[in-house]
C-alpha cells in the first residue's frame, strides 16, 4: 500500500491515508476496549478462568474463588470471605488460600498482607489471557507468526 502512495498521485496518496487512518482507528478502539473494566472482566478475564477450568488447570472451587475476586470492584479479598463457599473453619480458609498462593494465582496486595488479589502473570492463567487476546484480535498477525 505504501509503494502505491510513492506514485504521488492524489488518489494513491488518499488511499494510503485512508488505509493508515483505518488501522490507527482500529488500534485506538482496541485500547479503548482494554480501558473498559466491564469489557476486560467479561470478555477477557472470566473467559480465561473458564479456559483454565475446562483444561483442568484449576478446580471448581478455585474457579469460584477467582470468579468472586474478578467480580469484586476492587478485585481483592480476605480469606474470611471464603464463607460464601460454605467454608467456615478458619484453618480450612487458610489452607485454601495457601494453595492458591502456592499456585501463584493469588498474591497479597501488600507484602505480608492478608488481603489478596488475583495474579495472571507467572502462571498458567497467562496462557489463557494470551489465547483470549489473540481470539479477540488484540495480538497482531505479525506477533502470531513470529
Amino acid at each position: 500500500m505504501l509503494s502505491r502512495a510513492d506514485s504521488l498521485k492524489s488518489d494513491d496518496i488518499l488511499a494510503w491515508c485512508e488505509y493508515f487512518l483505518l488501522g490507527l482507528k482500529n488500534e485506538i478502539e482496541k485500547i479503548d476496549s482494554l480501558l473498559n473494566k466491564e469489557y476486560v472482566k467479561k470478555q477477557i478475564l472470566l473467559p480465561t478462568l473458564v479456559l483454565a477450568r475446562e483444561s483442568k488447570q484449576i478446580a471448581d472451587q478455585e474457579f469460584k474463588i477467582l470468579e468472586y475476586l474478578i467480580n469484586k470492584d476492587d478485585m481483592a479479598m480476605k480469606s474470611e470471605e471464603l464463607s460464601f463457599l460454605g467454608i467456615t473453619d478458619s484453618k480450612k480458609k487458610a489452607v485454601v488460600m495457601g494453595k492458591l498462593k502456592e499456585k501463584n494465582i493469588v498474591v497479597p496486595v501488600t507484602e505480608g498482607g492478608r488481603i489478596y488479589t488475583i495474579r495472571f502473570v507467572n502462571n498458567y492463567l497467562l496462557r489463557g489471557i494470551m489465547k483470549i487476546l489473540k481470539e479477540k484480535g488484540f495480538v497482531s498477525d505479525f506477533l502470531n507468526n513470529n
